[in-house]
């Protein structure tokens, strides 16, 4: 594969990760680390593949030994599920979930506070 073409690749994943997901970042590798578990297995396996190739692929003597199949599988696994995802659904999901976590916690809260009252005979 050639480097340049192999650059396109990932400066195509690191478009979609940007616009899909909304994570910032210089390179691929940073990019990937912030997604994280938002990322399935499957998907986070293809993406260590794109940044080690991406390292082998940047000297000379190691161009050779690049797997053109495996670069486009893990390519395809990558942004096929990049596709799939609505920016709009995943920036709501994540604020429900911030509101949730919000929520749970002035329960607890809540529920600690009456409890102190309670034993201090305040209740």
């Amino acid at each position: 594969m050639h480097p340049t073409t192999f650059r396109t690749m990932v400066s195509r994943v690191e478009d979609q990760l940007s616009r899909q997901l909304g994570v910032s970042g210089g390179s691929l590798k940073a990019k990937l680390r912030r997604a994280g578990r938002r990322l399935p297995r499957s998907v986070r396996k293809a993406g260590v593949y794109l940044v080690e190739t991406e390292a082998r692929i940047a000297h000379p003597k190691h161009e050779h030994e690049i797997d053109d199949a495996g670069v486009a599988a893990a390519y395809e696994t990558i942004s096929t599920y990049l596709k799939g995802i609505d920016p709009k659904a995943e920036r709501w999901g994540r604020f429900m979930g911030w509101l949730r976590n919000l929520a749970i916690n002035l329960l607890i809260a809540a529920a600690a506070l009456v409890a102190i009252a309670w034993w201090r005979g305040l209740i």
